[in-house]
């Protein structure tokens, strides 16, 4: 239900579950190590299993290596995140993590493989509630800080794997990984669109206009913004852009849109700070200006950081 799969999907994977390890105990992989989950699968419709059982038992097994495929149903996505979690909870569990110079287990291909999979089909799922169920099931305990290093352990082969795959700029990863290191998917997207994004002409234009609001309001409180309280008309007309902008974000949407729709209010930010006096004596005025500038800084929430970005 967290991956959004549906029911049948759901039930095809509840089958192949306590069956998907069973072709490990048979002489046919014991001699031949590399048909894990290829004999699962023959073994299983020689046995009368549904082909889409069989092929979820095969599945789960993907990605196997670099290069490999992944998984072309839901029922073996499903699978194999759930197998993959299962595996790096457990082992972090009981101290058997990767160190710097080993990985025995090859959880980094493991971690990796959730990442591919999820990426692949833009399954957008919030790592942290999925680690705490697969942490609940487990026959030991996993305490919370197990569950942060399996979180950090995530989001590092998330950060190298975006370096490798995309050559995406250092920078523009950190920025959209300061707000999406825990959705892979949304992370992955949000990274090509902003990388399209800094290598426009005008980027620094509108990255300058965006830091203008950002900078000023740091190390404010929250504030409350009350139109009623904007005098000038730079910043009514500051107000009316940004709440234009802000009518056509929806929460789902990433980077790219969060641009789009910032793009245009670009003229009234610079008219603004032209004519206005962000800090002005009346403390009123100052405190709704600021409030103003915090909800054009918000847009950004949950898409990324630009703060990270080379000259913010």
């Amino acid at each position: 239900d967290l991956l959004g799969f549906a029911a049948a999907d759901i039930d095809i994977a509840q089958q192949a579950a306590p069956l998907a390890k069973a072709d490990l105990a048979t002489n046919m992989v014991v001699e031949m190590t590399s048909l894990q989950g290829i004999m699962g699968r023959e073994y299983a419709l020689q046995e009368g299993l549904p082909p889409p059982v069989a092929q979820a038992i095969f599945e789960h097994w993907l990605p196997r290596g670099a290069g490999d495929a992944l998984p072309a149903s839901d029922a073996g996505r499903l699978l194999a995140i759930a197998d993959k979690l299962d595996s790096l909870l457990g082992l972090f569990a009981v101290g058997l993590a990767p160190k710097s110079t080993s990985d025995p287990y090859g959880l980094r291909r493991t971690a990796l493989g959730v990442l591919q999979i999820l990426a692949d089909r833009g399954i957008a799922v919030d790592l942290r509630p999925a680690i705490d169920r697969v942490a609940a099931s487990q026959p030991v305990e996993v305490a919370p800080d197990i569950k942060r290093q399996v979180l950090d352990f995530m989001q590092a082969r998330l950060t190298a794997w975006l370096a490798d795959e995309y050559a995406s700029k250092p920078d523009v990863i950190k920025a959209v990984l300061k707000a999406q290191a825990h959705n892979p998917a949304g992370a992955v997207r949000g990274v090509k669109e902003l990388s399209e994004w800094v290598m426009r002409d005008n980027w620094e234009a509108i990255l300058d206009s965006f830091a203008r609001c950002a900078r000023m309001t740091r190390s404010e409180h929250p504030r409350a913004l009350n139109p009623e309280w904007l005098t000038e008309p730079q910043e009514k007309a500051l107000y009316q852009a940004w709440q234009k902008a802000d009518s056509i974000l929806a929460q789902s949407d990433n980077v790219g849109k969060f641009l789009r729709a910032f793009e245009p209010m670009a003229p009234a930010i610079a008219d603004f700070f032209d004519h206005v006096l962000v800090h002005a004596d009346d403390l009123k005025l100052r405190q709704n200006r600021i409030a103003l500038l915090q909800r054009i800084s918000e847009m950004q929430d949950g898409r990324a950081d630009l703060s990270e970005l080379d000259n913010f």
